[in-house]
């Protein structure tokens, strides 16, 4: 009997940014640079959510190896909007699927 190896193990994952911007009332440009960066990211949009008591102006899921985790993590951290004011990450939440 055969058996398949897995070169990935792919699961769903959430990711809430908060930007570097004082005021998030227009954060399109820090979103589209999450997708224009992260070819992983299946949807993303801007948000006004609350999560455990902090304000969160993206939202996105993803598809992320678990072997990769840490890494996406990491390149998540050093996002950047280009521009006149360069936007950055001000914090980040990333959520992976364990099933």
């Amino acid at each position: 009997m055969m058996q398949q190896l897995h070169k990935s193990d792919l699961r769903s994952a959430f990711v809430l940014l908060k930007c570097s911007k004082q005021s998030h009332n227009d954060c399109r440009k820090i979103r589209d640079a999450l997708i224009d960066k992260f070819p992983n990211i299946q949807e993303a949009y801007t948000t006004n959510a609350e999560v455990d008591g902090e304000q969160w102006c993206v939202a996105a899921s993803a598809l992320v190896d678990v072997k990769d985790e840490k890494k996406f993590e990491k390149e998540l951290w050093k996002l950047t909007a280009e521009g006149k004011k360069p936007i950055t990450i001000g914090n980040l939440k990333l959520i992976v699927d364990n099933q």
